[in-house]
């Protein structure tokens, strides 16, 4: 079982995960860390800063593998995501309302989704990889074909801002939840909502 925990010290931020039989040790650079994300395989770990970059870790090591540096034309990042696919790719989340898609290895953006009207809170790719999901405070989740970046769905219904969602494990069912005190259950290929939980 994989444990992590998270220290300052005067010089770096340091990350410990305990996985069973060691405790590896990721000293980077001191800035308040915002958000963390296992990869799938759980061999790498995205660790999003305040500072607005987001550095990738291969816990076997404990060495940084790479630096994600944002510029502030491309917004404040806010949330992170994986592929799920075993692709070496990261959604991030600006606060300007579009989801930047990163190839990790190369650092190189490829493809910008954009349509929401507000930003958007979080993110959830298809289990396949193939689509991703996004909730925004203009009150819709939109969901996106990947290779095209094109937006295939709008699901409207909630009043209030969208904090979360989730695919379900079969890929033609999304949940969303809301500041409306509701979660919604999605049928994706029609956009129709099956059923409200209140």
């Amino acid at each position: 079982m994989e444990n992590l925990s998270l220290g300052e010290d005067e010089a770096s931020c340091k990350m410990e995960i305990d996985v069973g039989d060691r405790i590896e040790r990721l000293v980077g650079r001191k800035d308040p860390v915002s958000e963390l994300r296992w990869r799938q395989d759980g061999k790498m770990l995205a660790c999003l800063s305040l500072n607005n970059t987001v550095r990738v870790w291969e816990v076997e090591t404990g060495e940084c593998r790479q630096v994600i540096a944002f510029t502030a034309e491309e917004g404040w990042i806010r949330s992170l995501a994986w592929r799920p696919d075993g692709k070496k790719a990261l959604a991030c989340v600006d606060g300007e309302g579009s989801v930047m898609l990163r190839d990790v290895g190369t650092k190189s953006l490829f493809v910008e989704l954009m349509g929401h009207d507000d930003l958007v809170e979080e993110v959830s790719w298809r289990p396949d990889g193939t689509m991703l999901a996004s909730g925004s405070h203009d009150e819709t989740v939109r969901v996106w074909e990947v290779a095209t970046g094109s937006c295939c769905q709008v699901l409207a219904g909630h009043s209030k801002c969208v904090e979360s969602v989730s695919w379900g494990p079969d890929g033609n069912m999304l949940a969303s939840g809301s500041y409306d005190e509701t979660v919604r259950i999605w049928e994706v290929a029609t956009g129709s909502c099956c059923q409200v939980l209140v």
